[in-house]
C-alpha cells in the first residue's frame, strides 16, 4: 500500500503560509521604522510677492495742472506702482532731470514743443524717452495792454516788450521755438523774462512791456487773473501767424484753435483765433523695459483717465 501524500502536502502549505506571513511582518516593521526615522516634510510657503516698482513722475509746480494730473495718475496706480509726484518748475526742468546721470525722473509731463527744443540742443539724448500720449491741449494766449492796440503777435512792432515767462518755463520754451519758426517777425521783439505775477504788473503798467505770452489750459493761471483783475486794462490778441504750422522734424507741433468769447468775457469781444500745443506724457525706455507689466497697467490707466484729466484742466 502506498503512503498517503495528503499530510505532507498540508504541512508544506502550512510552512509556505508561515514564511509569507513572517516576510510581510518583517517588511512592515522595517518600513515603519524607516518611516519613523525620516524627518517630517517641511511646510511649503508661497514666495513673497514682488513689491510694486517705484515711478518718479516729474510734474510741475504744486499748484499747476501737471502736478494735478500727476496726482490722478498716482491714485489710479495704487497697488501697481509707487508713484512719487515730483514738484518742479515745469517742462524744461522735467526734461533735464529725466536725462540726468543717473536719471531723476522715470516719467514726466512736458509741452510737446519743449521736448523738440530739448532734443535740438541735446541730439545725443534722442531715444531715451518714449512718447506715450498727449494728455490735453494748452493754448497760446497773448495778453496785451489795451493802450498798445496790438492786432496780432506777428504784428508787434520792433522793440516792443513781450513778457515770455521765466527761463525754463513752458511759455519761455514756446517763445524760443517760434522765434526759430519766424525769426524775421519775432527776433526784433524785446523778450522780457519774468514770472506771471511780475508780467501782469508790467503789462498793466505798459512802460516796460506791452504784451505777455502765456501757454496754459483755458481760464487758468495768469490769464484767469488778468481776466478777473485787469479786464479794464488788458485784452487777448490773436495768434494767427501761419508760421506756427511749419514742420519741426517732420511734425507740426501747433494747431490753430478758437477760444469762445464767453471763456474770457472781460478780455474778448469776439471769438479768438490762437494756437494750441499738447501736454505730453513721456516714460523712460529703461523703466518700460524693466517693468513691462507695470508699464502696461500705466498705459491702461492713462487711457481710462482721459475724461478725468480733461475735467481737471477745464
Amino acid at each position: 500500500m502506498r503512503p498517503d501524500p495528503r499530510p505532507v502536502r498540508a504541512a508544506c502549505a502550512l510552512m509556505t503560509a508561515l514564511t509569507t506571513a513572517l516576510t510581510i511582518a518583517a517588511a512592515t516593521t522595517l518600513g515603519g521604522a524607516s518611516a519613523l526615522a525620516q524627518p517630517a516634510p517641511r511646510p511649503r510657503f508661497a514666495p513673497a510677492p514682488e513689491p510694486p516698482p517705484r515711478l518718479r513722475l516729474c510734474a510741475g509746480p504744486a499748484s499747476g495742472h501737471y502736478h494735478a494730473v500727476g496726482r490722478l495718475i498716482a491714485r489710479a496706480l495704487q497697488g501697481e506702482a509707487l508713484v512719487e509726484v515730483v514738484e518742479t518748475k515745469g517742462s524744461w526742468e522735467n526734461l533735464g532731470r529725466a536725462h540726468a546721470t543717473p536719471p531723476q525722473c522715470d516719467a514726466l509731463i512736458a509741452q510737446d514743443d519743449s521736448y523738440e527744443i530739448y532734443l535740438y540742443e541735446n541730439p545725443n539724448r534722442a531715444g531715451e524717452l518714449e512718447r506715450v500720449t498727449a494728455l490735453y491741449s494748452e493754448h497760446v494766449h497773448l495778453l496785451c495792454s489795451r493802450q498798445a492796440r496790438a492786432r496780432s503777435l506777428d504784428a508787434l512792432p520792433p522793440g516792443a516788450g513781450l513778457v515770455v515767462g521765466p527761463y525754463g518755463s513752458g511759455t519761455y520754451i514756446t517763445w524760443q521755438l517760434i522765434t526759430r519758426l519766424n525769426p524775421q517777425a519775432y527776433r526784433p521783439i524785446r523778450a522780457v523774462e519774468a514770472s506771471a505775477e511780475e508780467g501782469l504788473l508790467r503789462v498793466a503798467d505798459g512802460a516796460q512791456a506791452q504784451c505777455m505770452l502765456s501757454v496754459s489750459a483755458l481760464a487758468q493761471g495768469a490769464v484767469a487773473r488778468a481776466h478777473d483783475d485787469y479786464g479794464d486794462r488788458m485784452e487777448l490778441v490773436p495768434v494767427a501767424d501761419p508760421s506756427f504750422q511749419r514742420e519741426v522734424k517732420g511734425r507740426v507741433l501747433y494747431r490753430p484753435s478758437y477760444v469762445h468769447k464767453n471763456v474770457y468775457p472781460q478780455l474778448l469781444t469776439d471769438h479768438l483765433l490762437t494756437q494750441s500745443v499738447d501736454a505730453v506724457f513721456f516714460l523712460q525706455g529703461a523703466w518700460w523695459r524693466s517693468f513691462p507689466l507695470a508699464a502696461e497697467r500705466l498705459l491702461a490707466a492713462l487711457a481710462q483717465l482721459q475724461p478725468a484729466i480733461q475735467r481737471a484742466v477745464d
